[in-house]
């Protein structure tokens, strides 16, 4: 039985070299969410994305949930990675940095947001559709099958990179 921990109150936004920085933390949150988390794979594939972003809950040098995406194309933002540890879960985390990951994204003037999630993982394609993704094909993967999800986002104005660093969250 996992212990429920208190409330976070701020999600911590990464780019580009600091994502890099903060992988031993990554991939450390990456094998504590996932049961069958992949060797090396978190190692192998980061530095090869481009512009990665990293949306994140810790608490102290301990990430509790994370967001990790990179730029696909010029207008497309691709949701590669996240979850919550065990111990946090129900709490809404999750969505909260789903949310948070998604308003960045439009505001760093991506018209769109694409992801892949097992079809095993019903959690996260409801919560991905109750979040306004629309599933758009099925793609077998190396030992299962994905569904591919896309949600657009709406147009903005702004199209200068986020100046925030720390979010505070309500």
């Amino acid at each position: 039985m996992h212990k429920k921990i208190k409330m976070p109150k701020q999600i911590t936004l990464l780019q580009d070299e600091a994502v890099h920085t903060a992988m031993p933390a990554i991939v450390t949150a990456y094998h504590a969410i996932f049961e069958i988390a992949a060797e090396g794979y978190v190692e192998a594939r980061l530095p090869l994305v481009g512009d990665p972003v990293l949306h994140a809950i810790w608490n102290d040098d301990r990430i509790l949930a994370f967001k990790l995406g990179y730029r696909r194309g010029p207008h497309v933002f691709y949701s590669w990675l996240g979850g919550v540890l065990p111990e946090s879960r129900r709490l809404g985390l999750g969505k909260m940095l789903m949310l948070e990951q998604h308003d960045w994204a439009q505001t760093a003037g991506y018209n769109a947001i694409e992801t892949q999630t097992r079809t095993d993982n019903r959690a996260m394609i409801i919560m991905n559709l109750q979040c306004g993704f629309e599933i758009c094909g099925l793609e077998m993967g190396d030992f299962h099958m994905m569904v591919a999800q896309r949600k657009k986002l709406a147009k903005s104005s702004d199209t200068s990179p986020p100046r925030i660093t720390r979010l505070r969250m309500h």
